[in-house]
């Protein structure tokens, strides 16, 4: 038990410096101490698999491109987070939207055309009012 502790406390070590895909080695394990050890790694999987697939479609946005929306259902706090990464990726797509068709309204002459700033959420209802503003100069 004491072997086992002390790979658990190492494990915890490692995740906690972002080590994130470390596990407990089963390898060398038969019987319940394989089990064990097999379910700690379940665990872990548990809990940073659905934040690893969200931190990437954080990293592809962070690269300026716009993930589809995440369709995968999650549970508690995970399905939280998918609701406001999805709530996030659908501000971006339609101040996106606005900007090509308020770029596309000026290149076209037709300064009349206006967007609806009631569609968008806190700050980027000030974006999208800067961008008016800047592209009617």
């Amino acid at each position: 038990m004491n072997r086992l502790l002390g790979e658990v406390n190492s494990l915890a070590a490692h995740i906690s410096e972002g080590r994130l895909f470390e596990r407990l080695d089963i390898s060398v394990y038969e019987g319940l101490d394989r089990e064990i050890r097999e379910e700690i790694n379940a665990l872990i999987n548990a809990a940073l698999l659905p934040y690893q697939f969200m931190a990437e479609k954080i990293r592809v946005i962070s690269t300026g491109e716009i993930p589809d929306r995440i369709e995968e259902e999650f549970s508690g706090a995970f399905e939280d987070t998918r609701n406001n990464l999805n709530q996030c990726i659908d501000a971006i797509n339609l101040l996106v939207s606005d900007g090509l068709l308020l770029t596309k309204a000026m290149e076209d002459g037709r300064l009349d055309i206006r967007t609806d700033a009631g569609r968008h959420q806190a700050s980027s209802v000030q974006s999208s009012r800067a961008l008016i503003v800047l592209l009617m100069r």
